[in-house]
């Protein structure tokens, strides 16, 4: 033990002896592992961390594959074959996230997620509510008691967190829930939701193209997950056997329902991980180079001890000592700098992180904190002693008085630190190189509408799906519209039940071409009929307005748009998009087509095609255009009750918004509108690219700060050991300018010699960033030769500090050796 004290004090005493060194050396370290600890830790929250439900790695995700070998949505009739003849599955339950509904109290009104659960969802999650009960079976079937279980979130926010907040009613539309239970604060499934409702109220559909359902399931036990795909596997493809066309279920796939949760971010986190890892790299390059510097200024010291009689491994161990205190020092700047980080990468955070509440600095972090100090200890350490006891003695006493600034050798390790550095820098800003042009290319793309100045509304009224509840709730949007148009400064009111880049209701299927008006069709002939190519299609389904369409700018490209001939009771009129016509129609005009998608709505009444509109992007401006067929909301109301509207005009948007929520308080008090501007939905539709490419950027920024330092670390330590060579090649007649180029292309040698080990390293490793990129190739010359230049530039400019003080050495004061 006294060894080690001793150690320990011999190394405070020569480090509070150069604090500067020592403020440095623990900052990088700090600024390094600060950085890897803050994305271990979403890493660690979001990936690494068991779901919080029993035996949750049993739990999968389970989804029907189509013909092109897509994961899709279930159908009711498949769910319930799959359950009754999978021997590997314990227990299936059906869940469709409902979106975000009104929800009123006695005193007041929320927005909140409402998800539609089958009998055994809570069953496979292997959960119970903590207060109140779970759904009785007489609740479960078509017709039963409107119950709900809320989440302990919305229990605490809306019904103030207290045991008599059982048996409230809670109005969504025209219905009163009563609340049973409150479910546990770890249960978040799915995502964001504060409602579960049983679906066995509606009857099932009796369509197997009718997929409307996500599937969960638990294994059985001592069941592995690839026996379950198989069994799975087997039964989707003997069902697409026994039903063909009336299926479009060619295979089932099963995913660990952790890997489908967090499937989305998973390449953005590891991207971003690999990223700071490259960081702490650079840094341990930076402190290395700082040690070694600084071992060489101690060579004589250390050559005298070695001569005196000191032993290497005693040497070797006060060096493995030092870079242990330092890196430990690191270590607590890093966990303080990471506990930090952590805060504002969630503040930062788009808010479409899942598992968001599990990240923290938990226990694994800073074990993970500690490992990386201890590495990096060990790591910086053992390189230092092997290039302070290497070599002989008499050597390095006859080179510690050539110079103080150390030997060759010394500057050949710092110098090839400084080329892995400029590498792995060049690695970091390609990267975040390529997500800026991807993210510059979105922002050029043409999304289909253009609605500058808008504003946007969406409610949500969840009304019954009766002639009476829909004819109240077309008469709201109705008069909404007016009242809305009557606002200063509006020019344009239109709405729909999606809205670009914003979400909605989304849904595709299949719609039937009849050869006329009068052709009489019942659901029970439609499984035939879509087998029939030549008189079947497939696209998106829609229901909108006429001022949907002007508001957004949308171009009318051949036919009218909806008007006062398309009242309620008249014959159905659809408008669909450019995209549809394409795909339909190639060759002729499909105006005045009959249409038959009342698998869409329940309602049988064919569409005639009035009108062909220009594409919008809908999901993301990344996605290119889908076929997509429009409906009234007059006449189909059905798919309406989540609604859209947009508001544009030449008035400020602040004003307009205060207008629009007055008029809808008037109107529906117990229904809470959400108000954004287009700006902001363009920017949220973004927000997840931006928020990756922020923290790419600024780790590639940081990168290059201490890649330049390296350089100008280098090449000062260079021109201090050749201050006397300089001096003689002044006095026997070398100018200025040749002295300052000399220093310069040292400075460039090594700048060059790292953009080449990186630039092959980049062309490599970018390729797992595609995934991520839009437009642009994992191999962008733009991007790769931008970097470059900058580096050349960047690493000259490091350079010419300590050059500019080469060239003005004084001849003679460096010969008479002062």
């Amino acid at each position: 033990m006294d060894p080690v004290l001793r150690d320990l004090r011999y190394v405070w005493r020569t480090l509070t002896r150069a604090p500067g060194f020592f403020v440095v050396t623990v900052a990088t370290l700090g600024l390094g592992i600060g950085a890897t600890t803050a994305i271990f830790s979403v890493v660690e929250g979001v990936l690494l961390r068991p779901l919080p439900y029993p035996r949750s790695e049993r739990i999968v995700q389970i989804w029907q594959v189509n013909q092109k070998g897509n994961d899709f949505q279930f159908s009711d009739l498949n769910f319930r074959d799959v359950g009754a003849d999978s021997r590997s599955l314990a227990t299936l339950a059906e869940y469709a996230d409902n979106g975000t509904v009104s929800v009123a109290t006695a005193s007041d009104a929320f927005r909140a997620r409402l998800a539609v659960v089958s009998r055994d969802f809570f069953t496979v999650l292997g959960v119970q509510p903590v207060l109140g009960r779970a759904f009785l079976p007489d609740e479960q079937q078509v017709g039963g008691a409107p119950v709900v279980l809320v989440s302990n979130g919305f229990w605490r926010r809306a019904l103030g967190g207290t045991p008599t907040a059982l048996g409230t009613r809670l109005k969504i539309g025209d219905q009163a829930l009563r609340v049973i239970g409150v479910m546990p604060a770890s249960v978040d499934f799915p995502a964001g939701v504060d409602l579960w409702v049983p679906r066995a109220r509606a009857s099932p559909s009796t369509f197997r193209t009718a997929h409307n359902w996500q599937v969960i399931g638990r294994l059985r036990d001592g069941v592995t997950l690839a026996q379950a795909r198989r069994e799975t596997s087997a039964i989707a493809k003997s069902l697409k056997q026994l039903y063909g066309d009336e299926t479009w279920m060619f295979d089932a796939h099963l995913v660990p329902l952790r890997e489908q949760i967090v499937g989305d971010v998973r390449p953005a986190l590891m991207l971003l991980l690999a990223a700071s890892g490259c960081l702490l790299l650079i840094g341990c390059a930076n402190v290395v180079n700082l040690l070694v510097a600084r071992m060489a200024t101690r060579q004589g010291e250390l050559a005298l001890r070695l001569a005196l009689g000191a032993g290497r491994g005693r040497l070797v161990r006060q060096f493995l000592t030092e870079s242990l205190v330092l890196s430990l020092c690191g270590g607590v700047v890093g966990v303080i700098v990471g506990t930090a980080g952590v805060k504002l990468l969630l503040a930062l955070e788009p808010g479409r992180l899942p598992r968001v509440s599990e990240v923290g600095v938990h226990w694994t972090v800073l074990l993970f904190a500690l490992g990386v100090s201890v590495i990096c200890a060990v790591s910086l350490g053992l390189l230092t002693a092997w290039r302070a006891t290497r070599g002989d003695i008499r050597d390095a006493l006859a080179q510690s008085q050539r110079t103080q600034a150390g030997g060759a050798a010394s500057h050949r390790v710092r110098s090839s630190l400084v080329v892995a550095q400029v590498a792995l820098t060049l690695i970091l800003l390609v990267g975040a190189g390529l997500l800026a042009r991807s993210f510059a290319r979105l922002l050029s793309v043409d999304p289909g509408f253009r609605a500058d100045n808008a504003v946007l509304m969406d409610v949500d009224t969840f009304v019954r799906d009766d002639s009476v509840s829909m004819r109240q709730m077309v008469q709201l949007y109705d008069e909404l519209t007016r009242r809305f148009t009557a606002i200063p400064g509006v020019t344009q009111v239109g709405g729909a039940n999606f809205f670009p880049l914003a979400g909605g209701s989304y849904g595709d299927g299949v719609f039937i071409i009849m050869s006329r008006m009068d052709e009489k069709l019942d659901f029970a002939q439609l499984p035939q009929l879509i087998k029939d190519r030549s008189r079947s299609g497939q696209a998106e389904f829609r229901v909108a307005s006429p001022g949907f369409f002007k508001s957004l700018h949308i171009p009318l490209i051949s036919g009218r748009l909806f008007d006062d001939r398309d009242a309620p009771n008249a014959p159905p009129a659809a408008v669909i998009n450019a995209s549809l016509a394409r795909k339909q129609w190639p060759n002729e005009s499909s105006l005045g087509r009959i249409i038959q998608f009342g698998n869409m709505d329940g309602d049988l009444r064919p569409f005639t095609i009035v009108g062909v509109v220009g594409d919008i992007r809908e999901a993301s401006l990344a996605e290119e255009p889908q076929p997509t067929f429009y409906a009234y909301y007059r006449q189909r109301p059905h798919r309406a009750s989540s609604f859209y509207v947009v508001i544009d005009g030449t008035g400020p948007s602040a004003a307009v918004m205060a207008s629009a929520r007055r008029v809808v308080h008037d109107l529906r008090p117990d229904i809470p509108p959400r108000f954004r501007t287009m700006r902001a939905v363009l920017a949220d539709s973004l927000a997840d690219r931006r928020f990756t490419l922020l923290l790419l950027g600024t780790f590639g920024a940081a990168a290059l700060l201490l890649a330049t330092l390296g350089v100008y670390s280098v090449i000062s330590f260079l021109v201090t050991q050749r201050r006397q060579e300089i001096g003689v090649r002044v006095a026997l007649g070398a100018r200025r300018e040749d002295v300052l180029r000399l220093i310069l292309r040292q400075g460039a040698t090594l700048a060059l010699a790292g953009i080449a080990v990186g630039s092959i390293a980049a062309l490599l490793l970018t390729r797992l960033v595609a995934g991520l990129l839009y437009g642009v190739s994992a191999t962008d010359p733009v991007s790769f030769v931008a970097v470059i230049v900058l580096l050349t530039v960047v690493a000259l400019l490091a350079s010419f500090i300590p050059a500019r003080r080469a060239a003005k050495v004084d001849p003679m004061t460096v010969l008479r050796g002062t």
